[in-house]
């Protein structure tokens, strides 16, 4: 376990942009984005200025907006469950350790399968989605298999 006086909790702004600092999971605020449950890790409010990491937690029913980031890249992590990710106009499976990759202005979301499902992800921190919406591209409309 990291130090406490290292953990971004506990340091300014200045503190993380000048010398660092270690964030956990478990801390940070949690919003709704893209339509699920998401909670910020790394963020400007806590001194990343460049980068963003947040957890996304979807349980079974749920699933986030197709959204696309117009100048920023983005990628998922699979931490626990068993999920789906929106990639190349169709749904595939992920599962614990897989990271789904998405180039800048490619559409994509995530969905869990039977169990909860966390799935961290990154991207640049200035960017906001081009676009967003809550229904599946036409070609992927099918339902999902069990």
């Amino acid at each position: 376990m990291a130090d406490e006086q290292f953990r971004a909790r506990y340091r300014t702004l200045g503190e993380i942009r000048s010398s660092g600092a270690i964030g956990n999971l478990q801390d940070g605020p949690e919003i709704t984005a893209n339509g699920v449950r998401t909670r910020l890790i790394a963020w400007p409010g806590n001194g990343f200025q460049t980068e963003s990491v947040h957890v996304l937690t979807l349980r079974p029913g749920e699933e986030s907006d197709i959204y696309a980031y117009g100048m920023a890249e983005e990628a998922m992590l699979c931490l626990s469950g068993c999920g789906e990710v929106l990639l190349r106009d169709g749904w595939t499976e992920i599962h614990p350790g897989d990271i789904a990759y998405y180039p800048e202005a490619v559409a994509h979301g995530s969905a869990p399968q039977q169990a909860p499902a966390r799935i961290s992800s990154s991207s640049p921190r200035s960017r906001r989605p081009s676009w967003s919406s809550t229904s599946r591209p036409a070609s992927t409309s099918e339902p999902r298999q069990p």
